[in-house]
């Protein structure tokens, strides 16, 4: 039978252990429903220094998590998953699982945490303010919250797609992070810069930062990245693009389109919350 939370949960660090990993799993299933995971599996991923997942629990009962890592070298904090069981929902756990794991970041030396949420996700977006983050704001209109549009390509085979001639790509590594440039003949037509990452759901490419100068340059820089998780053997490339403008002329027309055309999925609207201290 569930029962009521205590006022204030407990809450604690999950370690890379099967009694943890498959209470995880538990209320990962139940709460959000997203990972394939195996609880072995995910034993895997939080055994990489890097991730830091917490457990809240009432009266015995483990009813909550938040999956984070870190990235920037270790000084921002990626706050990934976020899940509390139906019947414990509305009573504050999840805005209590983001700020233990803000804290525990802040005394390690982070300097900085975000977190994306759907746009029609209130609760979360509730739980991230009553956790001290704000939304990245709208260049333009500061009082308003930038929406992005998640575009997603999934990896479904290696099969190589080179560029064709006269297009270079030029790549740097460093640590997780990958910087792209991309050039046809002597000029610079796009860059981005991305990060590799490993979560409880899926390994990927997360574009940071794009531009291109052309919707072309846009769309061979699109299949670069893929083509980068492919030699990585990664599962996706995810890009949260800024929606720069507040109305869209024809709504009905599809976003990103040379994205589109080269096989990225558009998964809806998202803002990214944030929060940052000395």
């Amino acid at each position: 039978m569930i029962t009521h939370p205590s006022p204030s949960p407990t809450i604690r660090r999950i370690q890379a252990v099967p009694a943890d990993t498959q209470a995880l799993s538990f209320v990962e299933h139940h709460s959000l429903g997203d990972s394939a995971y195996t609880p072995a599996e995910m034993a895997t991923v939080l055994a990489q220094p890097e991730h830091y997942a917490y457990l809240a629990s009432c009266d015995e009962q483990d009813v909550g998590f938040v999956s984070c890592f870190e990235t920037e070298e270790g000084q921002r904090l990626e706050v990934d998953m976020l899940g509390v069981l139906p019947a414990f929902r509305g009573r504050g756990i999840a805005s209590r699982l983001i700020a233990h794991a803000v804290d525990e970041a802040r005394a390690r030396g982070v300097r900085s945490a975000r977190g994306v949420v759907a746009l029609d996700n209130t609760a979360s977006q509730r739980a991230f303010a009553h956790a001290g983050f704000v939304p990245r704001a709208h260049a333009e209109h500061p009082d308003t919250p930038l929406v992005h549009a998640m575009l997603v390509y999934i990896i479904r085979g290696l099969c190589p797609q080179p560029l064709p001639a006269g297009w270079e790509l030029e790549l740097t590594t460093s640590g997780n992070t990958e910087r792209f440039r991309l050039g046809n003949g002597d000029e610079l037509v796009g860059q981005a810069e991305c990060l590799c990452v490993q979560t409880l759901c899926y390994s990927g490419l997360w574009v940071e930062h794009l531009e291109a100068v052309s919707d072309q340059a846009q769309r061979r820089l699109a299949r670069v990245l893929v083509e980068r998780a492919k030699v990585l053997e990664l599962d996706e490339v995810g890009y949260l693009a800024p929606q720069v403008e507040m109305r869209p002329p024809n709504p009905q027309a599809p976003r990103f389109l040379p994205f589109i055309r080269d096989g990225y999925s558009d998964r809806g609207d998202y803002m990214i919350y944030k929060a940052a201290w000395s």
